[in-house]
């Protein structure tokens, strides 16, 4: 009689090996359904991340031809679109040195007419980013017997603000 019993309490689900065989089918399926929702988290910070750096990039590049491009009957707002796209201490630094330049750019007649050749993501997080532009200019003025080619390479950061980005340093390196 206790073994009927028995089987009639297992059959009603009184334990044995079936239960736990689900229990751990279902503690399995589980852990997958974690670690497939922390990769896609992990695929969707990466994506973010990329799309800021390809955001950063192009507004280096924007930038730089900003930088080099000048001509002496357009000096204004040249030196404006600079400006718009500046932020902090090298707003300043630039702001202060416009009315030297001017000097030089309408002096000579400067015209320089530049073009970005590559530009490249070297580091950067966040609102944050360092970029890296290389950049031909063509430059005629009165002093010159003839336009001369100079290549720039620099290195800009750029902080995010307001959903845009904007540079905050400039440099020329190497």
């Amino acid at each position: 009689m206790a073994v009927v019993a028995d089987k009639a309490a297992s059959k009603v689900g009184g334990g044995g090996r079936s239960d736990w065989r689900w229990k751990l089918i279902a503690a399995g399926i589980v852990v997958v359904v974690i670690i497939a929702g922390l990769i896609a988290l992990h695929v969707r910070s990466n994506s973010i991340e990329n799309k800021r750096h390809g955001e950063a990039v192009a507004a280096a590049r924007v930038a730089a031809l900003n930088f080099v491009n000048l001509d002496y009957r357009t000096f204004s707002r040249d030196t404006a679109r600079v400006l718009a796209g500046s932020t902090g201490q090298f707003k300043q630094e630039y702001a202060n040195g416009i009315k030297q330049l001017s000097t030089l750019v309408n002096t000579d007649k400067a015209i320089s007419k530049g073009s970005i050749v590559d530009a490249g993501f070297v580091s950067g997080h966040g609102n944050k980013a360092r970029v890296v532009v290389s950049a031909d200019s063509e430059i005629t003025n009165e002093s010159l017997a003839a336009p001369t080619i100079r290549h720039y390479r620099l290195q800009i950061d750029l902080v995010r603000q307001n959903g845009q980005w904007l540079v905050s340093g400039m440099q020329f390196v190497g």
